[in-house]
């Protein structure tokens, strides 16, 4: 044979010298570029070399002539009939080839040429192949490949048929294995009440066998996906790397947790509010450990093992330490408490975190203001809003906020927006840290002022809406203090680039006939953006934990309208006074604090905690408004009994 020995036809380098060689060819005029022309007179002489009367050379393969005789059987269909299948791919080449100059389509003749050459390059592959399966090399120059091609292989069909037999046996034994174990892995995944989780599963064959190998495809922060089986993102979760675990198994994830909290139950005393503080500074990642609060979740369904508290104390445990995130929120940034990467801060960063804790502390005041009230048909009760507030807002889900309004003959389009403006910042918003969103998977319906008709509650509805979204990127938990533990149980400090918290407001803006009306959330990450726990948001791709690590299930009221807090028994003057006293300051505290006033830190700091913790009393708002607020003691008796329902 000894073609594989020649000397490699040319081909065609670019699809633009192969257009200039075929309109040289049909006598063509062609405007060519300086550098093309360069190309092409070093491939000249033996592109045309490579041409004849009817086709390119790289068309042509010598005629299949392979001798059987010394190649072992088992070898011999892989490398004889892979020749006669290319010379037969090269046929149907040149016949498109044909087609495509007939009908003189440049672009369509380079892609067959092109699929040519690649087809002569694996012919002469497997010639090369071919020759030595029957030549062979004897004696001491017997090379390790060579030995290799010539043992025997096992042939098409009979490892076909091995691979459908290990198939049906890994397909037998997991049906084993589902039967065995397959209903506790759901209730382990998917927390089933009063279920108590067993440690011994994490050992069992069915992780061993059937989640640990499993593939999970994900998109890193360049959008490139990436391969990795349940096996590393569990081995990266117990070096303290939780950058992944939105893509860990739950049931790896509840069954990692119960172990925790059962390693660490001397913490949980029974005092909730108490155990909050102690928690705060005892696990990497503070008040947002995921597998502490994923443990507090268990304790919420009461799955936890022995020793475990009542359900209630979960609840209320989980409470306090979103009551503390949200305070810690507030907390005026420092660049001096800052170090390493927190020191790369810049101006627009920290004004923005600013202008985002000025409406979360509005909102908290708000909470406390009106009738808040709290909704759950699961359970079917409907009452007044119990606990911190600020607990409202940490299980992904969104608070229903209808503002006061003017009187249908009082009302002027300028006077709604300054009503607007008292509580969300100039241009709804828009200029004071909020940006317009594409769309949101849940709209409203606003609250009528006109009681006779049927329809005149405020109405939280699932339904799309590309309509009078924003949003607002904050750092939860504090800008620059400690987040989630990251890669190799490092420390990542929190940001308010969007991955670390984000603020979700849906802005109906009253008229005449009815009031201002709005949805204010909190969600982990804003689109695009990853969080600390690897989920990218998408459209309607929901994480499992909120940015102050509270749970999605554990969500407070029903999903949809759970949460509302209606202002409209306010007078809009009332409102829009307090809302501008509180603003003047709680600016003035911020500046105070962050040139170190002792005096205005401690009096911001016990002002944050009193707003993201339980809601007060009428007499106890009285006195916060009298004593944080300039020219609280202004407002009349009437005017201070109208802002508590």
């Amino acid at each position: 044979m000894g073609t594989g020995d020649n000397e490699q036809i040319p081909v065609y380098k670019t699809k633009e010298t192969f257009t200039m060689h075929t309109a040289m060819e049909q006598e063509t005029p062609l405007t060519i570029s300086r550098n093309a022309q360069e190309v092409l007179a070093d491939e000249r002489l033996n592109l045309k070399r490579t041409m004849n009367e009817d086709l390119p050379s790289v068309f042509q393969i010598p005629a299949v002539n392979v001798n059987p005789v010394n190649i072992p059987m088992g070898n011999l269909p892989e490398a004889y009939n892979r020749m006669r299948m290319l010379s037969l791919k090269m046929y149907m080449a040149a016949r498109a080839y044909r087609s495509a100059q007939a009908d003189q389509d440049t672009d369509r003749m380079y892609s067959h040429y092109a699929e040519a050459a690649e087809l002569q390059k694996q012919f002469y592959d497997s010639e090369r192949e071919a020759e030595t399966l029957q030549e062979g090399i004897g004696g001491d120059e017997q090379q390790d490949d060579v030995v290799e091609l010539q043992e025997p292989k096992q042939g098409y069909f009979a490892r076909k048929k091995a691979e459908k037999r290990e198939k049906e046996e890994r397909s037998l034994r997991a049906k084993q294995l589902e039967k065995e174990f397959g209903e506790k892995y759901r209730d382990t995944a998917k927390v089933k009440p009063g279920e108590k989780l067993d440690s011994a599963f994490m050992q069992s064959d069915y992780v061993k066998e059937l989640i640990l190998p499993r593939e999970t495809i994900y998109k890193n922060e360049e959008g490139e996906k990436v391969k990795t089986t349940q096996s590393e993102l569990l081995a990266k979760v117990m070096q303290r790397d939780y950058s992944r675990l939105e893509q860990l198994d739950p049931a790896l994830r509840n069954m990692l947790a119960a172990n925790f909290m059962q390693e660490n139950k001397e913490l949980f005393t029974g005092n909730a509010k108490q155990d909050a503080g102690t928690l705060e500074t005892r696990f990497p990642g503070g008040l947002m450990n995921p597998l502490l609060r994923i443990g507090i979740s268990l304790g919420m369904r009461q799955c936890l093992g022995d020793g475990q508290k009542d359900a209630a104390y979960y609840n209320s445990l989980d409470a306090w330490m979103n009551a503390k995130i949200m305070r810690n929120t507030l907390k005026t940034f420092s660049h001096a408490d800052q170090v390493g990467e927190g020191k790369a801060f810049s101006q627009a960063d920290v004004e923005r975190n600013a202008q985002s804790q000025l409406f979360i502390a509005k909102t908290m005041l708000m909470c406390h203001m009106g009738t808040f009230t709290l909704k759950d048909s699961k359970h079917n009760t409907e009452g007044s809003w119990q606990g911190p507030v600020s607990n409202a807002f940490a299980h992904c889900s969104r608070v229903g906020i209808v503002l006061p309004g003017m009187e249908n003959a009082a009302y002027t389009k300028e006077g709604e927006r300054s009503l607007i403006n008292a509580y969300t910042g100039k241009n709804g918003g828009l200029d004071a840290g909020f940006f317009v969103r594409g769309g949101a998977t849940h709209t409203l319906f606003r609250k009528s002022k006109e009681k006779a008709l049927i329809k005149t509650g405020f109405k939280e509805l699932k339904f799309f809406s590309p309509w009078h979204q924003r949003g607002m990127n904050v750092a939860v938990g504090g800008l620059g203090n400690s987040g989630i533990t990251g890669p190799d149980g490092t420390e990542r400090i929190l940001k308010n680039d969007g991955s670390c918290g984000h603020i979700y407001m849906h802005l109906e803006e009253g008229d005449s006939t009815n009031y201002t009306s709005m949805l204010v959330g909190f969600e982990s990450d804003s689109y695009k953006k990853t969080n600390q726990l690897g989920h990218t948001h998408g459209f309607g791709n929901g994480e499992f934990a909120s940015s102050f690590g509270g749970q999605r299930l554990d969500e407070i009221g029903d999903k949809y309208g759970g949460r509302n807090l209606d202002l409209t028994g306010i007078p809009a003057a009332v409102f829009k006074n307090v809302m501008q006293k509180f603003e003047t300051n709680f600016m003035r505290l911020q500046k105070e604090a962050a040139k170190n006033d002792q005096t205005a830190i401690r009096d911001l700091d016990r002002m944050n905690e009193i707003l993201c913790g339980e809601r007060m009393t009428g007499e106890q708002l009285k006195t916060f408004i009298r004593q944080y607020m300039p020219g609280g003691t202004d407002l009349s008796e009437n005017d201070l009994n109208s802002l508590s329902s």
